[in-house]
């Protein structure tokens, strides 16, 4: 398949914005901005954000601090970017 220079450059420039959108997520030290918190929020207003792996299996981590009715939400979105990770925090909340 032959690209054109022209649906080459299209591709890069999509390539990039993606990725320039997730770093607009974080700050430069690695931590979620206020936006991001508030937007991607799985508890309350600006509690869990879940929006990529990383925050996934944190969220995954600190479920403990959430209450007992919330764990269950907070894994389910977790689950779609870390599968692994919310299928043994499932197993664990069982016990």
């Amino acid at each position: 398949m032959k690209v054109t220079k022209s649906q080459l450059k299209q591709i890069i420039k999509e390539e990039l914005d993606e990725y320039i959108e997730e770093e607009a997520k974080r700050t430069a030290k690695g931590n979620i901005t206020q936006d991001t918190r508030e937007k991607h929020a799985t508890v309350g207003k600006d509690k869990f954000p879940i929006f990529d792996k990383k925050s996934a299996e944190a969220a995954i981590d600190l479920r403990g601090h959430a209450p007992e009715a919330d764990r269950a939400k907070i894994i389910n979105k977790a689950a779609k970017y870390a599968p692994e990770a919310a299928k043994k925090a499932r197993e664990a909340d069982k016990k």
